[in-house]
């Protein structure tokens, strides 16, 4: 879509690229992620054995039944709760080095999320209208296959000690074409200021509790390896994301302003979205980051020039000087 010109104009002092990439096709691989891959197969397998409380199979049984399971730093068991009895302690449980992760059946989709943070995230997106960044990595996956894929994500997750949360589409429930690849979803927490606006206690959504670009990169190398070795079947990146591997893509759906160019999904008119200036879900003509947010992967974000900021810095103050030698010698000719 068309960009404002101060956008342009910031992008060129800063050393980014002024417009996002194109929708990526979808069979792209991004050869940064088929490095990631080569250089690191032996270690992306699932080292990690999943509780039999929480594979995919079991929570089905039972999928509105909560279920809570705390991890010591090893990854070993130290307690769990099925929901039919008393929560686990999570700040006594924090105390101890444990992290509690739950399991919750609601609106067409299964999470697994760490508590309380990734809840208490969720909560001030809500409060800040969704306009602050929403970071997901998305992976698509064959509905046959999600369950497969659950048991590869999750235990990948857990393992690595994710602090935010996941979710996977419900097997039979709607899902809308515009949709497709978008599967399963993977939040990439990223702090905003707006919290703090929003709620006097921040204490789980800081900004120490990001986890960092090499982080992430690790996560999807591993689970990218994991779910090809197993022979999940992919549908093909999502139309609007940025492809990284062969299952995964990156998106940031924090609501923006609807633009007249684009198509909405959900179906709004643009001229009525537009014209009460409501905010929106990005369609998937906005592209991978309509609300140009700062990409937590720097790989496949706009990418800063360090040598560029200064240069045009330099610039600003030249300018004036050499216009005005030019007039003086303009008018002494």
């Amino acid at each position: 879509g068309h960009l404002p010109t101060h956008h342009f104009i910031m992008a060129a002092a800063l050393g980014l690229d002024a417009a996002p990439p194109a929708a990526p096709e979808a069979d792209s691989i991004a050869p940064d992620c088929k490095e990631h891959a080569a250089a690191g197969a032996e270690q992306a397998s699932v080292r990690f054995a999943l509780p039999t409380a929480l594979h995919h199979a079991e929570i089905m049984k039972h999928p509105k039944l909560m279920v809570q399971c705390a991890f010591d730093a090893q990854g070993a068991l130290a307690a769990s709760a099925d929901g039919t009895g008393e929560d686990i302690d999570c700040a006594a449980a924090q105390r101890e080095g444990l992290m509690v992760y739950e399991v919750l059946e609601t609106g067409g989709f299964l999470k697994l999320y760490c508590k309380p943070h990734a809840r208490f995230y969720w909560h001030l997106q809500a409060l800040t209208n969704h306009c602050v960044p929403d970071w997901k990595i998305h992976y698509s996956i064959v509905e046959d296959d999600l369950g497969t894929a659950w048991d590869i994500i999750s235990a990948i997750f857990i393992e690595m000690r994710c602090m935010s949360g996941l979710k996977v589409q419900t097997q039979g429930a709607r899902w809308p074409g515009w949709q497709r690849g978008r599967e399963f979803t993977v939040y990439i927490y990223r702090y905003s200021p707006a919290f703090e606006e929003q709620s006097d206690d921040v204490i789980y959504a800081r900004q120490e509790w990001e986890q960092p670009e090499s982080f992430w990169m690790e996560f999807i190398t591993r689970t990218e390896t994991a779910l090809l070795a197993a022979g999940v079947r992919t549908r093909g990146v999502a139309h609007g994301d940025h492809a990284i591997g062969q299952y995964a893509s990156l998106r940031n759906e924090a609501f923006v302003i609807a633009q007249p160019q684009w198509r909405l999904e959900r179906g709004a008119s643009h001229e009525d979205v537009g014209r009460r200036g409501r905010l929106v879900y990005p369609p998937n003509d906005a592209g991978f980051n309509a609300a140009s947010h700062v990409c937590p992967l720097a790989a496949y974000g706009p990418r800063r020039q360090p040598w560029l900021g200064p240069v045009l810095a330099l610039a600003v103050i030249l300018l004036p000087c050499a216009t005005g030698w030019l007039t003086l010698r303009t008018g002494t000719v």
